[in-house]
């Protein structure tokens, strides 16, 4: 029974492993090398959630697995509206250091704009309410699961090509991991991630 036990544990860890190559690194690695055009970005993203959506259902996760219910909504957000003022900040800051100006405008790109909501959700949910609970799972070690989660997420962001950028996404994704970890709210968690996101995109960091 226990070799058994193990085989499976490890077949597991073989599939995740391969989840995060597939789902992951793969599609970020053909829009860097420019196998697939960048204005095709979109399509790869929705092959990769729609591969997700197929494990959620294939395995029966629910979704207070997932982070998303509002189990002590009340009490999480001081919590995550500190990170995201405090990020909002530093994002500020980052953009004079670079020298970049506030040159976008409401008015004209609020699609652009609020495209970023859904946005944050999607990469919350795909980072935070599905993989990080199969790292953890498997790893057994929070403090590796946030480790790994950040930097996937901030590899995700070498398209974009400026160094200190994607180690400002490494930090927010361990802070996003930690946060997540703490109070298992996916919603929150996206509204810190769109502020931090809209922040940005007005910035002309990304």
């Amino acid at each position: 029974m226990k070799l058994l036990y193990l085989v499976k544990k490890n077949i597991r860890s073989i599939r995740i492993v391969l989840e995060v190559l597939f789902i992951y690194i793969t599609p970020v690695l053909l829009l860097y090398v420019g196998a697939v055009p960048y204005k095709y970005r979109f399509l790869l993203l929705l092959a990769s959630v729609l591969t997700i959506l197929f494990i959620i259902k294939y395995e029966r996760i629910d979704c207070r697995q997932l982070g998303l219910y509002r189990r002590g909504f009340g009490k999480s957000v001081v919590p995550h509206l500190i990170v995201m003022v405090i990020g909002v900040q530093i994002i500020f800051m980052y953009s004079h250091i670079i020298g970049d100006e506030i040159t976008l405008s409401w008015h004209d790109h609020k699609l652009l704009l609020l495209s970023f909501i859904p946005i944050s959700f999607i990469q919350q949910f795909v980072y935070q309410g599905f993989l990080l609970p199969r790292l953890d799972d498997i790893i057994k070690h929070k403090a590796a699961s946030v480790a790994i989660i950040a930097t996937v997420f901030a590899f995700m962001h070498i398209i974009y090509g400026d160094i200190n950028f994607i180690l400002l996404t490494w930090v927010g994704g361990v802070i996003f991991a930690v946060l997540y970890l703490k109070y298992k709210n996916i919603f929150l968690t996206t509204m810190t991630h769109s502020a931090w996101n809209l922040m940005a995109v007005i910035l002309f960091i990304l």
